[in-house]
C-alpha cells in the first residue's frame, strides 16, 4: 500500500499544526481514505489543542453560492459522526460531559451526531491524533481547510461563524436545544445573505449608536473573511470613512484562505470534494473578487498606499 498523500500542511498555532491526508488506495466508500492529523509539540511556551464544544449534524457542506449545484445534497440519513485516535501522548476527549483520556493504543473513539464534544491536549505533553469523518468523504477536509488555512480565527467572529455555517458546525446554549441551536447559526449566517439589517445588527452588533472605530472593525472583520454579502450591507447601511474602506480592502487582498502553501507543487490538482483544489480555490476566490468590487465602488483605492504588492 502507498504511503497516505499530504493534500496539505496548516499551522494552526505556536508548536500545533495539522495535516490534510488522504490515502489513495482505500476506496471511497472508506473512512480510512481522508483524515486530518493534528500534532502538538508540547514544547515550551506552544500551544495546546484546544477544541471549545460544539457538535455535528449532517455529513454535506452547504455548496457554495453560485458554484455548485444547490440541489446536489447528501441524503437526510447521512449523519455527521467522527472518529478520535491517538497515536503519540494522549488527549481529553469530552463527549456529552463525560470525560475520556484517549492514550496512544487506545481504541478509536466514536463521537455520534449531534453530540456535544470538545478536545483538548496537555501543557508539555507531544500528542499526534487524528480524525476521521462518518460518513466517509472529504466535507471534514474542506472544512479545516477553510476554517484554519488563515492560521487561526484570530478572533474574528464573522469568520467563525461563516465557517461554522459552510462546515456543519453548532454551539451547545445553555438550555441545549439542539433545534435552537441550529436556527441561531443560520440566523447568525443565512439571514445576512438576505440582507435582513435586523439581523445582521444582531450578529456584528453593528447599529447607529456605534462608534466609527467599532463599525471598521465589523467592516474589516467581514471583509477579512470574504463574507460578501455582509460587506454589502454594511456599505448600504452605514457610512465609512476612507481609512477604514482602505483597511478593509488591504485585509480582503491579503488573506488567502484556501491556497496551498506551495502553488506549483502540483497538491492542488489532488481530488477533493469531487472537486479539485484549484476549482475549490477558484469560488472561493470569486467571493473574494465580490468583496474586492463592493469596496472598490464605495471609494476605497486599489492603488492605495500598502496595496500595491
Amino acid at each position: 500500500m502507498r504511503e497516505p498523500t499530504l493534500l496539505k500542511r496548516l499551522s494552526i498555532g505556536k508548536g500545533l499544526r495539522m495535516s490534510l491526508m488522504c490515502v489513495e488506495d482505500e476506496p471511497a466508500t472508506s473512512i480510512n481514505r481522508y483524515y486530518a492529523e493534528y500534532v502538538a509539540t508540547g514544547e515550551k511556551d506552544s500551544d495546546i489543542v484546544n477544541v471549545p464544544p460544539h457538535w455535528h449534524k449532517a455529513s454535506k457542506l452547504p455548496p457554495p453560492r453560485s458554484t455548485w449545484d444547490p440541489h446536489h445534497i447528501l441524503p437526510e440519513q447521512q449523519k455527521h459522526g467522527e472518529y478520535h485516535i491517538v497515536l503519540d501522548g494522549r488527549l481529553e476527549v469530552t463527549v456529552d460531559g463525560k470525560v475520556t483520556i484517549l492514550k496512544a493504543g487506545d481504541a478509536a473513539l466514536y463521537v455520534p451526531p449531534k453530540a456535544v464534544h470538545s478536545i483538548r491536549s496537555f501543557p508539555g505533553e507531544r500528542m499526534v491524533a487524528q480524525e476521521r469523518a462518518e460518513p466517509p468523504g472529504t466535507y471534514k477536509l474542506e472544512y479545516f481547510n477553510d476554517a484554519l488555512s488563515a492560521g487561526v480565527f484570530r478572533d474574528n467572529k464573522a469568520h467563525l461563524i461563516r465557517a461554522l455555517y459552510d462546515g456543519d458546525g453548532y454551539l451547545p446554549l445553555a438550555f441545549g436545544i439542539k433545534p435552537l441551536e441550529e436556527v441561531c447559526i443560520y440566523i447568525e449566517f443565512d439571514g445576512t445573505r438576505h440582507g435582513d439589517v435586523e439581523y445582521l445588527a444582531q450578529i456584528l452588533q453593528v447599529w447607529d449608536g456605534w462608534t466609527a472605530e467599532e463599525r471598521g472593525d465589523a467592516l474589516v472583520g467581514t471583509a477579512g473573511t470574504w463574507w460578501d454579502e455582509c460587506v454589502d450591507v454594511l456599505l448600504a447601511r452605514l457610512t465609512y470613512e476612507q481609512k477604514d474602506l482602505q483597511m478593509a480592502l488591504w485585509w480582503a487582498i491579503r488573506k488567502r484562505t484556501i491556497l496551498p502553501e506551495d502553488e506549483v507543487d502540483g497538491l492542488r490538482k489532488k481530488e477533493l470534494g469531487g472537486a479539485t483544489l484549484y476549482e475549490l480555490e477558484a469560488h472561493t476566490r470569486r467571493r473574494q473578487h465580490r468583496v474586492i468590487c463592493h469596496l472598490v465602488d464605495a471609494g476605497a483605492n486599489p492603488n492605495g498606499p500598502g496595496l500595491l504588492f
